[in-house]
């Protein structure tokens, strides 16, 4: 049995991502694809963090490894001001949980805790039987965050015809780019 629960103050320096930054841009460096087309989202939330805030719920397990949220955090390592995001922690029941952390009681309760609506909130698992292994908030506000895969790779792919001597450092990820301009070339 599991259970999930959810703050909206979750300090990032307790949060344990996948894939570090430094990582990401050698593999980009390296022009690993899978990697390529997540620079793509990175470089594009470092930039909108710069006026927006997190929004969507990092989904975490319990010894706050990162779930869902990755490219999140590390266009969140290129802003010192932010200390904290909203996320989700899922648990094996047995497992003692901070008071600070609230108790997801049912999908409707989740969504009034992140503000949006129940069936904007998408996930495959039952998250009382199961560890959930992926969630996702499908918010109006959010719909441009440049979700599709297929989309981002496009764009990577346009961009690097474009600019093939690209060096995938800090620069270039704080450098706003219109990746619409490289969706149809």
């Amino acid at each position: 049995m599991y259970e999930l629960y959810y703050n909206p103050f979750t300090s990032v320096e307790i949060i344990k991502p996948v894939m570090s930054l430094a990582e990401c841009l050698e593999l980009a460096n390296q022009k690993d694809l899978a990697t390529l087309i997540n620079i793509v989202r990175v470089n594009w939330i470092v930039n909108d963090l710069r006026s927006n805030i997190v929004c969507k719920p990092l989904l975490l397990r319990k010894d706050f490894q990162v779930v869902t949220g990755d490219t999140r955090m590390m266009a969140i390592g290129l802003h010192p001001y932010i200390n904290d995001v909203p996320a989700l922690l899922t648990v094996e029941k047995s497992y003692t949980v901070d008071p600070e952390w609230i108790q997801i009681k049912s999908l409707q309760h989740l969504a009034e805790l992140i503000g949006t609506q129940p069936e904007n909130i998408l996930c495959n698992e039952n998250w009382n039987n199961n560890e959930v292994t992926w969630i996702e908030f499908a918010m109006p506000h959010t719909a441009h965050h440049l979700h599709d895969e297929s989309q981002r790779e496009r764009m990577i792919l346009n961009y690097l015809e474009q600019y093939p001597d690209t060096v995938f450092d800090y620069d270039w990820l704080r450098a706003p780019i219109d990746w619409i301009t490289y969706d149809s070339l």
